[in-house]
């Protein structure tokens, strides 16, 4: 487990010095282990920038940015998922710093639209949207404040969390919900009187030199954006890339690898971008990256080590050194952005495919090879764990498992009731039934269980929600055919044999 306090008391002097530039075979070395793990894991594009010496040191593109072989460059955007939320974490910082929000305030002074089923809405504060310890409910709903697939506003996704009850008091526990980084992109609007992309556009990305970073789609796709790839059954298909306005400020927003490079850049100056132009204050980059009281764990990319979320940032992570980070994952683009304060140096890898399937063991094999590269930087073990092919394959092959029990199940019922076959196993049989039932109530309540719901399962996953429906569908065929064979009772059991080795054959009572 890293040394957190470490962390926290060297933040604050991350424009003390300036780190060293990695060697050239070290930067190669990088390039070269994310090509390899690229290959291995069919992503088709992915793009590199390393930060040391207040400036990007060295970026690079990889594959193809789309069907006609256009090649992808550090100046390529792409759509960054949840690497928007430190973006959206210093545009209130900067509106902090200019005395337009108090991070102690009630959210509901910015965003009166937050109903929940009691006052806790009235209890949460910026700071605790900013932390993710609003105690707001992560499975409210399966639409757009989750991963859902509606293209709404906002507004809309906010809506959605109204009459819920909340998971947790205001400030109790950390629990990782998008919908905090929604309402704080409504902060920043309803404080600075401007929209949150045109507030982002101007006040961040224009006087960092941004050029390629976007809040909106149209412009981003004249820039060149990357087209983005999510995997079915363990193919990659080309999407969108998926662009979700009413999530923007949680996970939408586009940049390139050089870009975020200059963003991460400022963050090690201590606020200041490389023109000299302060762009927050810093005492706000401290505040930003000071970790939060409550802890949490990173995913299977980092094997699931120990961190704290800070207000955009996780503080912490699986090397041996300390790091401030997030990742970032849509349903067909993966990103992470990774701060190292003692080296002053930061690490920003953009990919254009995703694999988050919701199923145990996920390895999460595009955000682990994006770590690999920190690896290489780090002088730390290449763990590259299992590809997404490879895992790809082996649940493809329990889905098949589980479809080809399902069905054998209900072709043996089809044959017995169309044969009035007597139960060879009778209590066996009732006993059966039930669990067929239970198991097609256990695949309806998955997605549900995971977070997602049927709706956003079927726009993320839709090969898993593809292969659920239809299992479950046969399984309660086979169950609805048992029902209808036990229905007609042992006297229907007695059609004459159909061979003489049937008629020799003992009659066994149902």
């Amino acid at each position: 487990m890293l040394a957190l306090s470490v962390l926290a008391s060297c933040v604050p002097a991350v424009a003390a010095a300036q780190g060293p530039v990695p060697d050239a075979a070290t930067l190669r070395a990088m390039d070269r282990v994310l090509e390899e793990r690229m290959e291995a894991n069919g992503a088709p594009s992915a793009a590199l920038a390393v930060v040391a010496d207040g400036r990007v040191v060295h970026a690079r593109g990889f594959g193809d940015a789309d069907a006609r072989g256009r090649a992808t460059t550090p100046d390529t955007p792409f759509v960054i998922g949840s690497a928007t939320k430190p973006i959206t974490a210093l545009a209130v910082m900067q509106l902090v710093d200019a005395g337009k929000v108090d991070l102690d305030d009630p959210v509901r002074r910015y965003v009166p639209e937050l109903r929940l089923a009691d006052d806790a809405a009235d209890r949460i504060t910026v700071r605790h949207v900013l932390q993710h310890t609003s105690g707001l409910p992560s499975n409210a709903s399966g639409g757009p404040v989750l991963k859902g697939v509606s293209d709404g506003t906002a507004f809309d996704a906010i809506a959605e969390l109204e009459g819920a009850d909340p998971a947790a008091a205001p400030g109790t526990e950390m629990e990782y919900v998008n919908a905090n980084y929604v309402i704080a992109g409504l902060v920043v609007q309803r404080a600075s009187g401007e929209l949150y992309g045109r507030y982002v556009e101007r006040h961040i990305f224009r006087p960092l030199r941004m050029t390629r970073s976007f809040a909106a789609l149209a412009p981003a796709r004249r820039a060149g954006l990357a087209t983005g790839h999510r995997y079915v059954f363990g193919l990659t298909d080309a999407t969108g890339p998926t662009f979700r306005p009413g999530l923007l400020a949680a996970g939408y927003l586009m940049s390139s690898a050089r870009d975020l490079g200059r963003f991460v850049a400022m963050l090690l100056a201590d606020g200041v971008g490389a023109s000299g132009e302060r762009i927050v204050s810093a005492r706000g980059v401290r505040a930003l990256m000071a970790p939060g009281a409550h802890g949490t764990q990173l995913g299977p990319w980092a094997d699931g080590v120990d961190s704290r979320y800070a207000m955009g940032w996780f503080v912490g992570g699986p090397w041996d050194e300390p790091a401030v980070l997030h990742p970032g994952d849509t349903v067909d683009s993966s990103s992470l952005v990774v701060l190292l304060p003692r080296r002053r140096t930061a690490v920003v890898t953009l990919v254009g495919a995703s694999q988050e399937l919701p199923v145990p063991g996920n390895p999460a094999a595009i955000t682990r090879l994006q770590r690999n590269a920190v690896d290489v930087l780090l002088g730390a073990p290449v763990d590259t764990g299992t590809s997404a092919r490879r895992f790809a394959l082996v649940v493809d092959l329990v889905l098949l498992l589980l479809l080809a029990a399902a069905a054998t199940a209900l072709a043996r019922a089809v044959v017995d009731l169309r044969r009035r076959r007597a139960a060879r196993h009778p209590g066996r049989a009732l006993v059966a039934l039930p669990l067929r039932f239970v198991g097609v109530a256990l695949i309806l309540a998955y997605p549900p269980l995971t977070g997602l719901g049927w709706g956003a399962m079927r726009g993320w996953h839709p090969d898993l929600a593809a292969a659920l429906a239809l299992i479950a569908l046969v399984l309660f065929a086979a169950a609805a055919v048992r029902v209808a064979w036990l229905a007609r009772g042992p006297q229907a059991q007695t059609a004459p044999p159909t061979s003489e080795r049937e008629a020799a054959r003992p009659v066994v009572a149902a």
